[in-house]
């Protein structure tokens, strides 16, 4: 899906109790920042619920100044957008 970008790499550990933890990694190019941002997101159910977690990486802001071009968050909305019929909680 264009939305969350290309899938680069997973890593998956299940626990002897049948908990597991899934890590995805993905990149997604943007011309506003004219380059690649990366974005992880785990995925956990050791607390007998699934927890969501994203982080996002590689923006750029503007040369001496606070500025933020917004990539990085937009990535992460995009993502929390495409699973948002599955978060029950923030």
């Amino acid at each position: 899906d264009s939305t969350m970008g290309a899938l680069k790499d997973k890593y998956s550990i299940q626990t002897p109790e049948n908990n597991s933890c899934n890590v995805y990694i993905f990149e997604k190019y943007y011309m506003r920042v004219v380059g690649s941002l990366t974005l992880t997101m785990i995925l956990d159910d050791f607390c007998g619920k699934t927890r969501f977690h994203v982080a996002s990486g590689g923006g750029k802001h503007a040369l001496l100044s606070e500025t933020d071009y917004g990539a990085e968050k937009r990535f992460e909305d995009d993502l929390k957008e495409a699973f948002a019929e599955y978060i029950v909680e923030n």
